[in-house]
């Protein structure tokens, strides 16, 4: 677990043990999914880069994306109510576990490869697309070859994964354990209470840790040892979760 190559909290490497067997969500939990538990939930829209707002946005419910802006506290509830539902006990992933079915047995910083590997294939991340959201006009619409006034979007330039933001979830090829968007589309929030590297322990519990990239994020922000961290009652514009549940003791 953890690369001694990228960023100081995902050092150093070092092994772990995954106490019980789980199963996982092939899919990040998709905004149908959390409608069964909260009808009014809405994904909201994704603000254009525009002075005249005579829109809201880009458009995210669409029911079959991932859920964003859910709070760890609320994605805990949402793990709660499927658990009474299912008479079994569903919870988020401890980073150790997402990180592990995130490798799907690879040891290369992608489960499909290195960096600059084309992860167009693969999963949803900040690409060549995103020229699309410096738009003008009265009823804004993408700009042709714009200024980097407009155009300033931290991206792979070279990769084009053919969405502009949000991907329906499973659109993307799974990795070798059948998980689809492990490293992109959204990030996720695990169980587990941030620490500055695995040298140190947590602080306190107010900082939960997200692994994987998002469709905003490049692919550096992406691997599978990437790590970061939000307040636990925060809700990230593009931060989603996915489940697992337990398997029951012998």
């Amino acid at each position: 677990m953890g690369s001694n190559d990228e960023t100081p909290a995902e050092a150093p490497v070092h092994e772990v043990e995954i106490a019980r067997p789980f199963q996982m969500g092939v899919t990040e939990v998709s905004v149908r999914q959390f409608r069964a538990f909260d009808p009014t939930f809405e994904n909201g829209v994704y603000d254009k880069h525009y002075k005249d707002q005579v829109n809201r946005g880009y458009a995210m419910d669409d029911e079959r994306f991932p859920a964003i802006r859910v709070s760890w506290d609320r994605a805990r509830e949402f793990c709660r109510w499927l658990s009474a539902k299912l008479g079994k006990t569903v919870r988020l992933p401890t980073e150790e576990e997402w990180e592990w079915a995130c490798r799907a047995g690879s040891a290369t910083p992608f489960s499909y490869g290195k960096l600059g590997a084309d992860f167009a294939p693969y999963e949803n991340l900040a690409d060549a697309s995103l020229v699309a959201l410096a738009v003008s006009g009265v009823g804004p619409k993408p700009m042709q070859n714009p200024s980097p006034l407009y155009d300033y979007e931290l991206r792979e330039r070279s990769v084009n994964d053919g969405v502009l933001h949000l991907a329906r979830v499973g659109s993307y090829r799974p990795n070798a354990w059948g998980l689809h968007d492990m490293h992109g589309n959204v990030a996720e929030w695990t169980a587990s209470a941030w620490t500055a590297d695995y040298r140190s322990a947590p602080a306190d519990d107010t900082l939960k840790v997200v692994r994987g990239g998002s469709w905003y994020r490049r692919p550096e922000r992406a691997t599978s040892s990437w790590r970061w961290r939000y307040r636990k009652d925060m809700p990230p514009f593009d931060v989603g979760f996915r489940v697992v549940v337990e398997e029951a003791r012998p």
